[in-house]
């Protein structure tokens, strides 16, 4: 058995029940550290294929030959593989780490209208919309490069 055991913090203070990890695993050669590292890396792996799936649907065989959903499969792969490297580049902070539907909820599906006057396109925003400052610095660093 391998424990993990750390403090949260919430609200900028240390939680005084810390969160405790177990393992159970019958590999003696590795360390406790070694282990655990192991475990944390094979569900992170996980977390990337559970997203796969679900955010760009990874996981469809809508098709009865192995080459198209093969090709969908790629299709699907390199779509997940262009936002992480946009998630990285591009987006700040906390927007690092959502993943690609909530994207699509905060910055995709919005209501905008696109005003054209003279080689300058404008877009005018629902007053409702928060995310506005925001949406506008990430369109600038996707511009600029």
């Amino acid at each position: 058995m391998v424990y993990k055991a750390f403090h949260l913090e919430k609200g900028g203070m240390l939680q005084l029940v810390p969160m405790v990890y177990c393992i159970i695993t019958n590999d003696f050669e590795k360390s406790p550290k070694e282990a655990m590292d192991f475990y944390e890396a094979r569900g992170n792996s996980e977390n990337f294929t559970k997203e796969l799936k679900d955010d760009f649907n990874g996981g469809i065989l809508s098709h009865k030959e192995f080459v198209k959903n093969e090709m969908d499969f790629l299709i699907s792969s390199l779509a997940y593989n262009l936002y992480h490297v946009f998630q990285q580049t591009i987006l700040e902070e906390k927007d690092q780490t959502i993943r690609m539907n909530t994207y699509r909820l905060k910055y995709q599906k919005i209501a905008v209208k696109v005003i054209q006057h003279a080689r300058q396109v404008t877009l005018s925003f629902s007053s409702a919309y928060k995310n506005k400052t925001q949406f506008t610095q990430y369109r600038n660093k996707v511009l600029q490069i």
